[in-house]
Parts: structure tokens; sequence; C-alpha cells
């Protein structure tokens, strides 16, 4: 959990950004930040009524909570099935295709290691 009370609340007492880190363990840099956005939205110590940490916390870092968004996995049997029927077919080829559709997809060494970790599990190797 992140110390913003005792921030804004060392902040009022008009006490530098350096002490400030230093007393809460909270390094210089997120102090400041703390700071700014604490100044960007107009909350100063003490906190308005109602306000707890948690709704602070949102208010104020509700952008940075995002969770990013996964990547569409291929269908490796049909990457599989497309290999073996076109001989000049490669795995960058696919890969381009598939970043066409999928920019924010996977990149080519994480495709190909996929791939190859698929393929040796889905791979049958007869024995005589």
């Amino acid at each position: 959990m992140r110390k913003i009370e005792e921030v804004l609340r060392l902040s009022a007492q008009g006490k530098s950004v350096r002490v400030i880190s230093r007393e809460t363990g909270v390094s210089r840099p997120s102090v400041a930040t703390y700071l700014e956005k604490a100044a960007e939205h107009e909350i100063g110590w003490p906190l308005p009524t109602g306000m707890d940490a948690k709704s602070l916390e949102q208010l104020l870092f509700a952008a940075v909570e995002t969770p990013k968004s996964t990547p569409v996995i291929p269908n490796w049997q049909e990457v599989a099935t497309e290999i073996q029927a076109h001989n000049h077919l490669t795995l960058q080829l696919l890969w381009l295709e598939y970043k066409e559709h999928n920019p924010e997809g996977l990149s080519y060494s994480r495709f190909c290691a996929r791939y190859r970790d698929w393929k040796k599990i889905n791979d049958v190797v007869m024995h005589f």
C-alpha cells in the first residue's frame, strides 16, 4: 500500500521531498509524484471528509492500475499445418502475418519459442 497520506501530512508540515522520503521510506521520485498528483486533484492535508487511503489512491492513480491486455495466441495447429503444406513458408512469414492482424501480439522470439514448446508436446514420433 502506498504511503500517500503520510507524504501529504509531512508535506503540509513544510518538509522537503528529501526529508519526507527519508522519514517514510518512499523514494524521492515517488514522493514527488504523489505530491504532483495530489496538487493536480487539489488534495492536501487534512484529507477531504469521507476520503480514506483506498479512495485517495484510486483517485490519484486510477490510470496506472489499468490491466494490460493479453496478446492473442495463435492456433499452433494451424501454424504447423501451414508450414507443412507450403515448403517456402517460414515462421517469420507467419509471424509477420500474425502481427498484421495483432499489432500488440507476441514478439517474433516469443512466437517462435511458444511454437517450439507446442511442437515438443504435440509432435508425434514413431519408434520402431
